[in-house]
């Protein structure tokens, strides 16, 4: 009972592991708690928040954001073929809607479908599969300020 070896405070509580609140009679989830993470800031955030958010935007299939313990985040985004080129302008209105600790700081657009293992079966990124599997260029993104369209 309980979660992560605390005791289960009521009967009511379920540890699932999701992060949200009650709005009145509504619960809003905004993500897992295995997935949030701290930025070099001290800021917690959920990217699965942001990801939803960039969702909206027509030029993105699939994106996954990675920050934890930087100074920025890096976007690894999938982008519908064709609109590569549209990338940098909704990203851009995105990140006016968001506050500067969740912004997409740095991009890169990858075909995540095309490496096999990246994501289960019902078309979920693995988020650890996925930074091992693009460390590098993560890391160059971050230390060099690349973005998208010059990488």
């Amino acid at each position: 009972l309980g979660y992560l070896g605390e005791p289960c405070p009521d009967a009511e509580w379920l540890g699932t592991g999701d992060l949200g609140h009650f709005d009145g009679p509504f619960l809003v989830l905004h993500g897992r708690k295995k997935h949030q993470f701290i930025t070099a800031f001290g800021r917690n955030f959920s990217p699965e928040w942001v990801e939803a958010q960039a969702q909206l935007c027509p030029a993105i299939v699939r994106i996954v954001i990675f920050g934890d313990g930087q100074p920025a985040n890096v976007a690894l985004i999938q982008p519908l073929p064709g609109t590569q080129f549209q990338l940098a302008e909704q990203i851009a209105r995105l990140n006016q809607q968001l506050p500067d600790y969740a912004r997409i700081h740095h991009w890169l657009p990858v075909a995540l479908d095309q490496h096999p293992g990246l994501l289960t079966a019902n078309g979920r990124p693995r988020r650890n599969e996925i930074y091992h599997h693009f460390s590098r260029q993560i890391d160059q993104c971050l230390t060099q300020g690349l973005t998208g369209e010059s990488s």
